[in-house]
């Protein structure tokens, strides 16, 4: 395997806490990227343009937020090859903390709409909506109409998004997994330091 794969996440929240909407947002800010996809250059998001801008650094990443009963894990998955791999979690972790401190507002504008758009996608046949509706059910006890989920997206603040930021991403503790060559792979505590900044 000439490639290391690896993701690197942070715990989150369960289906009915407050702030579960908020990394939906998160998500869709840090956005997707695929080596072969030669746009990613001009894209209006951060992580994806670092990426492409050096692409030796990354073959693809993906951010995801995947949500339990009580708890979930928010993080980016990422496929490199040596010796760039170390390159491609500075970038990860930096973007990352980066959202403590400074979040545009055209970005975080484009996040919501595309946080829509995304949930939308998915209820593209009867299958997908019967799954939505029993998984809503089993959650809240409800079914949640449309219009009540994309009012808490559109509530979301640059302010309330750098709290998040710093509640459940600053200085805290990660969970990593890899395989591949992880010989490549930073130590642990390489990237834990890289959760917090000494200056901004």
């Amino acid at each position: 395997m000439p490639a290391c794969h690896f993701a690197i996440a942070f715990e989150s929240v369960g289906w009915t806490h407050p702030d579960s909407v908020a990394f939906v947002v998160l998500q869709s800010l840090l956005g997707n990227y695929n080596r072969s996809d030669g746009s990613a250059q001009w894209s209006n998001m951060r992580l994806p343009r670092s990426m492409a801008v050096h692409a030796d650094h990354c073959l693809s990443f993906s951010s995801f937020n995947t949500t339990y009963t009580d708890t979930g894990l928010f993080g980016v998955y990422c496929l490199a090859k040596p010796p760039f791999i170390h390159d491609a979690v500075t970038n990860i972790t930096t973007e990352l903390v980066r959202n403590v401190f400074k979040i545009e507002e055209a970005a975080l504008e484009r996040a919501k709409a595309k946080a829509k758009m995304n949930v939308l996608a998915t209820l593209d046949g009867t299958q997908a909506i019967a799954d939505e509706i029993g998984r809503q059910l089993h959650v809240y006890g409800r079914r949640m109409p449309m219009t009540e989920l994309f009012a808490r997206v559109d509530e979301i603040t640059t302010s309330s998004m750098k709290d998040i930021a710093e509640q459940y991403i600053y200085d805290r503790e990660i969970a990593v997994a890899a395989m591949g060559p992880v010989w490549a792979l930073p130590e642990y505590q390489w990237m834990r330091r890289r959760t917090y900044w000494n200056s901004y």
